[in-house]
């Protein structure tokens, strides 16, 4: 299989963006890096381009999306704690938004099309663990149901006008390049307990969940970025191993050295119990599984955090 003509990065300057800038190799080709921000650490190398744009503005980018590109889409504009509250301009922003970069892409002939979706908010309460693609997609979020219904449009789009679709879905992932707030429990707590921050759990901690090193995740969308270019399918990526918000606090203090200020609050109805994805799939179509183990990951997300957030 031929090599990529172009990658287009929309939503370059968030945390997996700038992950994904660095995980990208010189011999895989040029890089167009699309952020309606600029980047706030920029990867500066021979081939990468950066575009302040608004990723909805696809007209004043339409020229980048050459025939045999791939697109990787992460940019969005709500979390899940943010959402409930936004929903109107979540659909108009994400759903739509995605929804027309997709039709575009389609009509420009690219060669294919990677939305990052959520392994963490899209499936909801389900009994099955690890979860597998094939579960039932029940979020209990206006976060979840807005990424599946971004999920169903680009399948249909796959259906109506050929663009081959990837949908992933990344667990919980953590690592460098991150800001320490907004999405991602185990950056927020090293921010914060680096800071002399409170640091607020939902719940009694109990709560399970699968902690991928962002490392791994963005060698996952260039796995598939390299060797997928037709059909429409839906990936998990994640590390497959489940552990709980109270021994994710135990092992971030012990790494960061710090005893941190935790305040207890009454559970969300928009977080499920237990979350772990199985990621077989992944392994079996593409060879592609984590590499990085979890207290590696850690130790190294510490110690940016310390230097780049003081």
């Amino acid at each position: 299989m031929s090599l990529p003509s172009r990658w287009v990065i929309v939503g370059a300057s968030g945390f997996l963006g700038t992950n994904l800038l660095h995980a990208l190799a010189p011999e895989d080709g040029e890089v167009v890096a699309i952020d309606r921000r600029a980047a706030r650490w920029p990867v500066i190398r021979d081939g990468i381009r950066y575009l302040e744009r608004d990723s909805r503005e696809v007209e004043s980018y339409r020229e980048e999306l050459v025939p045999g590109a791939v697109v990787v889409h992460m940019a969005s504009v709500s979390y899940p704690g943010k959402a409930e509250q936004l929903i109107e301009s979540d659909i108009q922003d994400n759903v739509l938004g995605t929804i027309r970069l997709a039709q575009v892409c389609a009509d420009r002939g690219v060669r294919s099309f990677i939305f990052i979706s959520s392994g963490g908010a899209v499936y909801g309460d389900v009994s099955t663990s690890p979860i597998p693609e094939d579960a039932p997609t029940r979020p209990v979020s206006a976060y979840g149901a807005m990424k599946v219904s971004i999920e169903h449009y680009l399948h249909i789009n796959h259906h109506l006008r050929g663009l081959p679709v990837a949908c992933l879905r990344p667990s919980n992932p953590f690592g460098l390049w991150h800001g320490g707030s907004g999405q991602g429990a185990v950056n927020v707590f090293l921010a914060k307990m680096l800071r002399g921050g409170t640091i607020d759990i939902w719940g009694d901690g109990s709560q399970v969940r699968d902690f991928v090193a962002a490392e791994d995740v963005v060698s996952a969308i260039r796995t598939v970025g390299l060797l997928f270019a037709s059909g429409s399918e839906t990936f998990n990526v994640g590390s497959g191993i489940g552990r709980s918000i109270t021994e994710i606090l135990s092992e971030t203090q012990r790494v960061a050295g710090v005893t941190a200020d935790i305040r207890y609050l009454p559970a969300r109805s928009v977080d499920v119990r237990t979350n772990v994805l199985d990621i077989r799939k992944m392994k079996e179509r593409f060879g592609w599984e984590p590499t990085v183990p979890f207290e590696v990951a850690l130790s190294r997300a510490c110690d940016w955090s310390r230097t780049s957030l003081a």
